[in-house]
């Protein structure tokens, strides 16, 4: 009989903090801003809370069925077909973000470290890295991320300690000056 390697519910919540941290925080800010304007900081609150959200509702689920896999936990409740075309749809999904994330991430070296860098040679690394974890299973990822996790919690709160020096809050003013509009758009291109 094969073991299924599986991840606990601790490694659940490491995961998702840490995609918290490295996705809501420092990549899709961007995202948002460029289509909220100045009302980007209302979109990024929204995201945040639906993402936060989300999170609980994902681990009220893993928690109330232990032992059991996702696909299996969607057979239950949708059947075999809807959940075949969930996991599609959760694969084109994670696809999609995935290939945003690596553009997101190319200009953030190019902005920051870089004159120039080229983007084969970049995706090489990259894509090693995401093809590894795939054959491996997620449990390699959950175990990184539990060794990750406190390094990027603290970087993140050093971070913001040194950034309130610089904050100047009247750059945001006025608020809402054009409507939710804007608002809610860069909630969508940032969820």
């Amino acid at each position: 009989m094969i073991k299924i390697k599986k991840i606990s519910i601790r490694q659940l919540i490491c995961i998702s903090t840490v995609l918290l941290i490295s996705m809501r925080v420092i990549i899709e800010p961007s995202y948002m801003f460029l289509h909220a304007g100045r009302g980007g900081f209302i979109s990024y609150l929204f995201a945040f809370a639906f993402q936060i959200i989300g999170m609980v509702f994902i681990m009220l689920v893993a928690s109330k069925n232990r032992g059991k896999s996702f696909e299996l936990i969607l057979e239950e409740c949708f059947g075999v077909i809807a959940t075949k075309i969930i996991m599609i749809l959760l694969f084109v999904f994670f696809f999609l973000k995935i290939i945003s994330i690596d553009f997101e991430v190319q200009n953030f070296l190019l902005e920051v470290f870089y004159e120039e860098l080229y983007s084969k040679i970049f995706l090489i690394p990259f894509f090693l890295v995401v093809v590894y974890v795939a054959l491996k299973g997620p449990r390699i990822f959950a175990r990184l991320s539990e060794l990750f996790l406190p390094f990027g919690v603290f970087v993140l709160i050093y971070t913001l300690i040194i950034a309130t020096g610089n904050v100047k809050i009247l750059n945001m003013l006025p608020i809402l000056a054009n409507g939710m509009t804007p608002v809610l758009s860069g909630t969508k291109y940032g969820l």
